[in-house]
C-alpha cells in the first residue's frame, strides 16, 4: 500500500456493493430514494451545520486588498504544466472530456486553451459550465 495506494483502494472499492452513493438517504422527517431530492437533503444538511460566526470575526478586504481579475493574464506554458499535471486516470467532469485526453494532447491544446482563458478573464465572463462540477460525499462517521 506505500508503494502503490491506487492499487490497494481499486482493490477495495471492487469489493463494495454500492458505488459510494447512497440509494435512500433520511434527514430529520424526510426520507427519499429519489436522486434530486438527495441533492437537496444534502444541502439542507450542510445548511444546518454551517456557521457563519467563523468568518463573521474576520477583516473584510479594503478596496486596495481586491484583485483585479481582468489584469490577470495567463501564459501557454503555465496551462500547458496545468494539462500535463492533470491525473490521467481520473474519470471525466461534467463536460464529458476524459483528463487523459488534456494530457496527452497538452502541446496541441495549451495554445487555443490558453486564448480562451486569456479573453474570459478579460472580459470578465466565464461560461456556465465552467461553473459546473461532480461532488461526491464520502462517508465518514455516525449514521449512514
Amino acid at each position: 500500500m506505500r508503494n502503490n495506494s491506487k492499487c490497494f483502494w481499486n482493490f477495495i472499492n471492487s469489493k463494495r456493493k454500492t458505488t459510494g452513493y447512497p440509494s435512500c438517504m433520511k434527514f430529520n422527517d424526510s426520507t427519499t430514494s429519489d436522486v434530486q431530492i438527495i441533492c437537496n437533503l444534502f444541502a439542507r444538511y450542510f445548511q444546518s451545520v454551517y456557521s457563519s460566526e467563523l468568518f463573521s470575526n474576520q477583516e473584510l478586504p479594503s478596496v486596495s486588498k481586491v484583485f483585479d481579475i481582468g489584469s490577470m493574464i495567463l501564459d501557454v506554458s503555465e496551462v500547458e504544466q496545468a494539462l500535463l499535471e492533470l491525473d490521467a486516470s481520473k474519470n471525466e467532469g461534467p463536460d464529458g472530456i476524459p483528463p487523459i485526453i488534456f494530457h496527452k494532447c497538452a502541446r496541441s491544446l495549451a495554445k487555443p486553451l490558453t486564448d480562451i482563458f486569456n479573453a474570459s478573464l478579460s472580459e470578465g465572463k466565464f461560461l456556465d459550465s465552467w461553473k459546473l462540477s461532480f461532488l461526491t460525499p464520502v462517508f465518514k462517521s455516525g449514521s449512514k
